[in-house]
Order: C-alpha cells, then sequence, then structure tokens
C-alpha cells in the first residue's frame, strides 16, 4: 500500500500541496505529518508482512480489509485536524 502522494483519500490533498502548506503551516501542522507518515510507514510495514505470509489468499484478504479499516480509522483524527489547520490557516491567509 502506498500514500505518497495522498495524505488521505478521504481527506483530500496531496503529500506535494501538503509539504508547502507544512512549511508555511508551523510546528503543529509538522507534527501532525510526522504522525500521519508514521502511521502510514507502519501500515505498510504490516500490510507488507501480510503479502510475505503464507497464509491462505482468502484469510490475507480478510486480513487485509480490517487492517485497511483500522488503517483508516488510526488516521482518520489527524487528518482531519489537518485539514481543520489548512483552512485556519487559509483564512488567516486570505484576511
Amino acid at each position: 500500500m502506498q500514500h505518497v502522494g495522498n495524505i488521505d483519500a478521504d481527506a483530500g490533498g496531496s503529500d506535494q500541496d501538503h509539504a508547502a502548506s507544512t512549511a508555511e503551516g508551523g510546528p503543529e501542522m509538522e507534527q501532525i505529518t510526522f504522525i500521519l507518515n508514521s502511521i502510514d510507514a507502519r501500515h505498510d510495514v504490516e500490510m507488507q508482512a501480510l503479502e510475505q505470509s503464507s497464509a491462505e489468499d482468502d484469510l490475507k484478504e480478510f486480513i487485509r480489509e480490517d487492517m485497511q479499516a483500522r488503517h483508516r480509522t488510526r488516521r482518520a483524527p489527524y487528518a482531519a485536524l489537518l485539514e481543520a489547520l489548512r483552512q485556519r490557516q487559509d483564512k488567516t491567509c486570505a484576511a
């Protein structure tokens, strides 16, 4: 599973857009970015381990769906917070 280029499909925004706004958004946005990247990296390692396992394909699919749901649940509050910070930043810049 790859997350580069997409911070969160449900939250929208690309890593490139995100990197630019993070540079302007200060340490709070940087910290959230770090957390999201950590969550994504851990998920990638777990998914890779699953794919390399000798489990039956049906079992792998069941586990994969569960892992993806847990991943989305874990990162959703951080993605929402990041989006709220971006919106606040946009309002501040527009004012």
